[in-house]
Parts: C-alpha cells; structure tokens; sequence
C-alpha cells in the first residue's frame, strides 16, 4: 500500500431504507429540514434489480437536483466488503451478509452484520482508503456504468 494520504471529510451517514424517486424526494426534504450547510450531498443506493433506464434516469434526475450519487451492484453490502477485502466475482446477498459477518465479529462487532445498525461503519470508517481503492480496482476491471456483478 502507498504512503499517499487522501483527507477525510466530517460526513453525516443517514440511512432511510429507500430507492428511486422515494430516496431522491425524501432527501431533499431532509436538506430543506436540516440547519446544516453540507459542500456535497451525496446519495447511495443498491442498483439491484433496476432496470439500465430507470437507473440512467435516477441518477440524472438526483444529479439535476444537485446530488452526487454512488451506488453498488448486486447490493450495499458488496461496498462494506470492499472495506474488509478485494472481491470480484458475482456471488449471493446471503453470501456478502455472511462475508461481513465474519469481518464484523473478527473485529469485535458481536452482533455480526445487521442492515439497520449504525455501529457497522464504527468498524469500517477507518477502513474507508483501503475501500475507496477497492473499488477503483474493481471499476477499472468491469467499468463504472452498473452493468456488471460485483460493481461498486
């Protein structure tokens, strides 16, 4: 690994549970609610099962409001894997849950992986650097247009 050193931002992590034009819509109330100033607002959401249109379509409308969007694909939690290891082959949703399990409790998260639970990026975001260049591995090899499994 290099010694090059990127600088991390001050973020808020919001989890909502929503896709589409939902996650977009309820973003945007949520800016409009918020007295915090951000520089960028990002959104990040699974492509799964969305079709190449409506996916084109989500991210030029979220950028038209002024978003920046990042997504994963099969699901979110290819990205938590890309904290803990390199992975490029197309496996199962159970089979990334059951990979960060490992990774989580290896670490001292007892509980193991739970969608919901905050305390999952306590033990990634120190990981962040070696996951930013995880997944520029991985868009190198498949590109960045979410056509590919795993991409991130």
């Amino acid at each position: 690994m290099s010694n090059d050193k990127i600088d991390l931002p001050l973020f808020q992590i919001e989890g909502v549970g929503m896709i589409g034009e939902r996650l977009i819509d309820e973003a945007e109330k949520y800016f409009r609610r918020t007295p915090r100033q951000y520089k960028y607002k990002w959104l990040v959401f699974d492509k799964d099962d969305l079709s190449s249109n409506d996916f084109h379509r989500l991210i030029e409308m979220a950028e038209s409001r002024g978003f920046r969007v990042a997504w994963s694909n099969e699901c979110f939690e290819l990205w938590l894997v890309l904290h803990f290891e390199f992975l490029n082959s197309g496996i199962t949703r159970d089979q990334y849950i059951t990979k960060l399990d490992k990774h989580l409790q290896d670490r001292g998260l007892a509980t193991g992986y739970k969608k919901s639970d905050h305390a999952v990026f306590d033990f990634t975001f120190e990981l962040t650097e070696v996951t930013l260049k995880n997944a520029e591995n991985l868009n190198k090899q498949h590109g960045t247009e979410g056509n590919h499994t795993p991409s991130s």
